[in-house]
């Protein structure tokens, strides 16, 4: 089994969590979102922080899936 993720969304530079309740979803099934070109993955902090900067040229809502493993570094990006 891979590791799990949660969702999020980045506009503007900033990151907007979905609520209290976060809700989780295995890697296989992010890959696929991923592989459509409609969704991000970050795997560490330095992602993250990519599609932060990527979300900051006036691009649409970009819908990220974090990886549980860096939820520190999100906590303080929220």
């Amino acid at each position: 089994m891979g590791d799990r993720y949660f969702p999020a969304t980045a506009i503007g530079g900033r990151l907007y969590l979905d609520g209290p309740e976060q809700a989780y979803c295995d890697e296989a099934v992010v890959d696929v979102l991923v592989a459509r070109g409609s969704h991000r993955k970050a795997r560490a902090e330095a992602e993250l922080l990519v599609v932060l900067r990527e979300s900051e040229r006036g691009l649409p809502a970009l819908r990220i899936w974090i990886r549980e493993n860096i939820r520190e570094a999100v906590c303080r990006l929220a």
